[in-house]
């Protein structure tokens, strides 16, 4: 093991040889664009479907605002009667209502 640290592989002799083929050429070419059509046409479903999912989503979004605004008006309603309600019935109570009426 020590001595073999300094000794070099002999390099082996690599040769593939080359062969043209035209037909073959050209069928790997048509693969290709073939491929690259598909991967467009996928892209645009793709890109399609985003589209559509996020027009979905604005428009879930913006039914679930008008919703949420409704029942928040809507509690401020009842809020804002309880309340004149509730200083009616206060006020009545301390006859405040009974001796403005008599100055009238």
């Amino acid at each position: 093991m020590l001595f073999k640290a300094g000794r070099q592989e002999p390099r082996r002799f690599r040769y593939a040889p080359r062969v043209y083929d035209e037909r073959k050429e050209r069928l790997e070419k048509r693969k290709k664009e073939i491929e690259e059509e598909l991967k467009l046409e996928e892209k645009i479903k793709t890109d399609h479907r985003y589209q559509k999912l996020e027009e979905d989503r604005s428009s879930y979004l913006r039914f679930e605002r008008r919703r949420q605004t409704r029942q928040s008006n809507l509690r401020l309603v009842v809020i804002l009667v309880a309340l004149l309600f509730g200083t009616y019935l206060l006020l009545r109570r301390l006859d405040i209502l009974g001796s403005a009426e008599k100055l009238f």
